[in-house]
């Protein structure tokens, strides 16, 4: 059974957790309107650019979803990291 300190120190950590997931969801627009532009920088919409240029792309495609997810583990971590010290 989870004491007193502990429940707060839990639903300290869920405000933290969502506080962290809202302030990602509001730099998404801002990230869109900066990877759009590194696209157009790169040509990724070019068929015949090099490898490099190509992983460079690839990169530029993956850091949203990244981000979210990281944003996600660093709110449920801690949170479980809360939990775990207050009980």
């Amino acid at each position: 059974m989870v004491n007193k300190i502990g429940q707060q120190m839990m639903l300290l950590g869920i405000v933290f957790m969502v506080a962290a997931f809202i302030a990602a969801i509001l730099m998404i627009d801002p990230m869109k309107d900066l990877l759009s532009i590194g696209r157009t920088s790169l040509d990724c919409s070019n068929t015949s650019i090099t490898t490099g240029e190509k992983l460079s792309c690839l990169i530029v495609d993956a850091t949203l979803p990244y981000f979210v997810i990281t944003a996600l583990v660093a709110g449920a971590a801690y949170i479980f990291y809360k939990t775990s010290m207050g009980s």
